[in-house]
This record gives C-alpha cells, sequence and structure tokens, in this order.
C-alpha cells in the first residue's frame, strides 16, 4: 500500500510506502521550519509505533476507523483490490474511515492483521492532518492538501512541486549534520541554482531580471548555510530506518522532475 506519484509529462515515477510519504513531508515541514526538534522527534516516532504496530489500540480509534471484511474467490487470478474509505469533516480533516479487505476461503483474520489496517487508515489521517495544519505555509488549498495525501489520480501543479523539493532539501540538510560532505552540500547547491534557472539567458537579459537572480543566489546561500550550522538534537537514523532513508532521495528527485519539466505530478 502506497503512493504512486508520477510527474506526468516525462512519465517518471517512483512508489513511497504510506510510511516514507508521511515522513518525507514532516522532514520537509521540518526543512520549512514549521517543525522544530522537538515536533519532528515525535511525528519521526509516531509514524514508526504505527509502522511496527507498537501503539495500544483505543475505543477511540476503533469507534473512527473500521476494517470490513468480504470474501474473495480463491482464483489465484482474481486481484486482491484493498478499497479505502475515508469520511471528511467540512475543513477537509479525516473524522473517521473504513477499509474493505478482500479474504480468500482459506485466509484467517487475526489481531494483527486488524491492527496493520487501523494503522494504514491512522497513517493516512495524519498525513492529511499535518497537509491540513500548515496548509497556509506551504501554499495548498484544501483540496489540494486532500489530493497530495490521496491516491486518487487528481494533478498537482508543478509550482508545488518546489517547494516540496526545497523543504524536504533542506529538512534532509538541517537532520544530517556532519553526515553531508562539504563537496556534496556544495554541489547540492549548484544543482538547486540549475534547477531555478538563475543564470538563465531571458533572466539576464535585463538589470531587473539580473537583480531578482543575484536576490535568489544570496537566499538559497543563506538557507544551505544555515540548515548545515543547525545542530540537531536527534540521528536521524535513529528515527528512520537507514534501509528506507533512500525514500528521501527518491522524493527530492522526482519533486526535481517536476520542476525541471514544468510538470504536474499525480498521485496513483
Amino acid at each position: 500500500m502506497g503512493y504512486d506519484v508520477t510527474v506526468i509529462k516525462t512519465n517518471y515515477h517512483r512508489w513511497f510506502s504510506i510510511w516514507n510519504w508521511h515522513r518525507c513531508l514532516v522532514l520537509t515541514l521540518y526543512g520549512m521550519d514549521v517543525f522544530d526538534d522537538e515536533v519532528f522527534t515525535n511525528k519521526m516516532m509516531q509514524v514508526s509505533d504505527l509502522q511496527n504496530l507498537e501503539l495500544p489500540k483505543t475505543q477511540e480509534e476503533e469507534d473512527k476507523f473500521l476494517v470490513k471484511k468480504t470474501k474473495k474467490d480463491e482464483s489465484p487470478e482474481e486481484r486482491r483490490v484493498i478499497q479505502h474509505n475515508m469520511e471528511r469533516d467540512d475543513d477537509g480533516y479525516i473524522i473517521g474511515g473504513a477499509i474493505i479487505l478482500p479474504l480468500g476461503p482459506k485466509e484467517k483474520f487475526d489481531e494483527r492483521m486488524e491492527r496493520a489496517m487501523m494503522s494504514s487508515l491512522q497513517i493516512q489521517a495524519a498525513t492529511s492532518e499535518i497537509l491540513l495544519d500548515n496548509k497556509d505555509t506551504i501554499g495548498l488549498t484544501k483540496d489540494e492538501c486532500i489530493t497530495l495525501a490521496s491516491m486518487d489520480g487528481t494533478e498537482i501543479k508543478d509550482e508545488h512541486s518546489m517547494r516540496l523539493y526545497m523543504g524536504c532539501l533542506i529538512g534532509m540538510i538541517r537532520a544530517s549534520v556532519g553526515k553531508i560532505p562539504e563537496d556534496r552540500a556544495v554541489e547540492m547547491l549548484k544543482l538547486t541554482k540549475d534547477l531555478l534557472r538563475l543564470d538563465h539567458p531571458v533572466i539576464q537579459k535585463t538589470e531587473e531580471g539580473r537583480r531578482k537572480s543575484k536576490e535568489m543566489d544570496k537566499v538559497l546561500t543563506r538557507m544551505f548555510n544555515k540548515a548545515r550550522e543547525h545542530k540537531p538534537d536527534f540521528e536521524i537514523d535513529e528515527l528512520w530506518d537507514p534501509d528506507e532513508l533512500v525514500a528521501v532521495g527518491k522524493f527530492i528527485g522526482l519533486m526535481a522532475e517536476s520542476v525541471n519539466a514544468f510538470s504536474p505530478i499525480r498521485i496513483d
């Protein structure tokens, strides 16, 4: 279960688990200075607890989320399709949800499976919540927040890809102090400036364009330097399995592809 994200114009796509998609967005908000070290740590621990089924089950969540079981034919050709139905309030927040889980005649539905299904609903609600809580900072509308937390095939404008790219990249630098070599950090800064086309002939053609280009160059340099100087009170690889940290590079690369191609993205 996860987010299959495609850059529409180039058909470049990457898949993210529901857990790592949420982590990448938490890291993005951390890079935007929305979350401080303490909140970032708590958010990341929450994901791990849900993924590892370590949060205790409460009556409140049982009332909020429901797992329904249906029968599935034994035919191996029949694909298992797990349906998610979410109920939202007027502000877009998830206030309830259900999973319809097809089971074969010989499959057993135990407490661990039910807990896993419940956790998947909870993390999707949490993803929606962090986006809606901070939609003004990210520059998203309510509907765009819902789309970014859903898998309904709706397009998201490429202008948002730039914000997500910058937030996640800066967040990773802030969280990885001392772990990114000097030459690599310089290279990332250069690639970002190239992505923004600050040296493009059209921009450099006018005095106003050159002035704005220089200002943006200085802003980017300050942002990178500030991120590199930050000393987090956590170890990123203790909050995020090192084997899954590759998701950060996939997220940054995907958003960079969207920006470079002037293409919206679609999440299925």
